[in-house]
């Protein structure tokens, strides 16, 4: 009867381990291919957001019109750009740039002002009598920009010394409507130091 007791007990402890030994076996192969099934799936769906931000970014590049550009040179009549003439259109990136004939041309006409950063924009820069007047003739031509639309550059150093640029910001470079308004800025008043004046030539 003890043996027969031994035999049952052991014969039961054996089912169960191997019972569970299956079960772990079974759980493992289970988990396993659940694992390898979720991450190939994370996986997937990453590989697939990648390829539409990709997709999307190409196709961003190609379309947007801020990143195709086509560069136009026009040659002008310099007699034409005058402060009688309008600003109006001017920061278009379609304004055509002008041919460096005639910036060439149109410059001569415009004594008080250099050309800056390898033809790209124009410069006028003088010292004012004071820091009022300086101001004064600033804000006259703050007043010419705003009516125009078309807005310079400008500043003021060591309290009197003034500085406007011109350039069309929307296509990097000279147009006519900067030659336009330079004549209008030319128009305004303007109060230079005597000293400055007798420098170069303008008393």
């Amino acid at each position: 009867r003890l043996a027969r007791h031994r035999d049952a007990c052991m014969s039961r402890a054996f089912t169960r381990v191997h019972r569970s030994a299956l079960s772990r076996e079974a759980l493992h192969r289970v988990l396993g291919a659940h694992a390898c099934g979720r991450s190939t799936t994370v996986a997937s769906a990453s590989t697939a957001a990648t390829g539409r931000r990709a997709t999307t970014s190409a196709i961003m590049g190609s379309n947007d019109p801020s990143t195709t550009t086509t560069t136009t040179y026009e040659d002008v009549d310099v007699d034409a750009l005058t402060s009688t003439a309008s600003c109006e259109g001017a920061c278009s990136r379609t304004t055509p740039r002008l041919t460096k004939e005639s910036i060439e041309r149109a410059m001569a006409r415009r004594p008080l002002w250099t050309l800056v950063d390898d033809g790209a924009a124009m410069r006028r820069a003088f010292t004012s009598k004071s820091w009022a007047t300086a101001m004064e003739f600033l804000n006259n031509v703050s007043e010419v920009a705003e009516r125009e639309g078309h807005h310079p550059d400008i500043a003021i150093k060591n309290y009197r010394d003034v500085e406007v640029v011109l350039s069309t910001h929307a296509i990097g470079g000279l147009s006519r409507f900067d030659f336009i308004l330079a004549a209008k800025i030319d128009d305004c008043d303007v109060e230079y130091s005597p000293k400055w004046a007798r420098e170069h030539g303008l008393v």
